[in-house]
């Protein structure tokens, strides 16, 4: 009887042990999912400092989590300690080097520290990565970050390639569908921009900022009296757009100087040449040079107005700021130089 004693007191103490273990388990989760919601909410409200205390606090309670780890991480980048987020980082991407948010927290450092290439290969390691959810969209939301990235180091080619695998999910988000006609105008697609922004007019007529950046695109692409109609569109739709107002100012400049159009009456091709070479004559004079343009009097042909033009523009435009910044002449012998 006393060894049957001393063996279920023996069997108590085991099972006292077990439920105190797990009951202590239970507070420091529960401890450290308080202090991970606190960090989160201090992050987000920008409070860097105090969001790294907390998720630093939550991290070292329960080393298994993750998200713990990648929120302490996250914490330390905005509080601009780069390197000590980086070795938070490489623990955890040395566990597992798939883990997408984990890369795309990477990449964020790489960024911060200028490593361009790091920074690519991070990202694409994200977006190929494993997400816990929402795999596709989140997918979907790096790449335009990725391509942000690439248009603020002006890699054209890089940004256009990272762009056109989205262009259908940017059709049915009109956050995406801004964001992504943005970047195919400063990637130098300014015909996929137009495209993008009718579709985002299409689904939403009375999108202003759609008008306005489908106005841009033409422009880009010297369709001048396209543009001219979708700045108007936009101040129709918005009477106080004092940006689309100015802009459609100008195009109406750049719409009565462009001899180009097909059909323009002879009359009028040769007083919009008239005109621009005045324009010309007067932003070349601001620099200093001497413009000779009487011996085209002799025969005033549009041709001969513009082919003095061109020459001019050629000669002195580079070493003019007068005509650089006159955006409706550069505009106007842009198209006419590259005819």
């Amino acid at each position: 009887m006393k060894y049957v004693s001393v063996a279920a007191i023996a069997i108590g103490l085991f099972w006292i042990d077990r439920f105190l273990a797990k009951l202590e388990q239970s507070e420091v989760q529960s401890e450290g999912a308080g202090l991970a919601v606190t960090a989160g909410r201090l992050l987000a409200e920008g409070s860097a400092a105090e969001a790294v205390v907390d998720y630093r606090r939550a991290h070292a309670l329960v080393r298994t989590n993750r998200g713990y780890a990648l929120g302490y991480a996250q914490a330390l980048l905005a509080a601009g300690d780069v390197s000590g987020a980086e070795a938070t980082l490489n623990d955890q991407l040395a566990d597992n080097s798939n883990d997408a948010p984990a890369n795309l927290a990477m990449a964020r450092v790489m960024v911060a520290k200028g490593s361009s290439r790091e920074a690519d290969s991070f990202y694409h390691r994200a977006i190929y990565g494993v997400w816990p959810e929402q795999a596709v969209a989140n997918q979907q939301r790096v790449r335009l970050e990725l391509a942000q990235w690439l248009s603020e180091r002006g890699a054209k080619d890089e940004l256009l390639a990272e762009l056109l695998p989205i262009q259908a999910a940017a059709r049915d988000d009109p956050a995406m569908g801004h964001k992504e006609a943005q970047l195919l105008l400063a990637a130098g697609s300014p015909a996929r921009a137009a495209d993008q922004y009718r579709v985002l007019i299409k689904n939403n007529q009375a999108d202003v900022a759609a008008y306005r950046g489908l106005g841009e695109a033409e422009l880009k692409l010297g369709n001048y009296l396209s543009a001219q109609r979708a700045f108007l569109e936009a101040v129709q739709h918005e009477a106080t757009d004092v940006a689309s107002a100015k802009r459609l100012q100008m195009v109406s400049v750049v719409v009565s100087l462009d001899p180009t159009p097909r059909r323009l009456p002879a009359a009028e091709k040769l007083e919009r040449s008239k005109r621009l070479l005045a324009r010309m004559t007067e932003a070349l004079s601001a620099c200093g040079a001497t413009v000779a343009t009487k011996q085209s009097a002799k025969n005033e042909t549009a041709e001969t107005q513009l082919n003095l033009a061109e020459q001019l523009w050629r000669a002195n435009s580079g070493t003019c700021a007068a005509a650089q910044q006159d955006e409706p002449l550069k505009l106007v012998m842009s198209k006419l130089t590259s005819q």
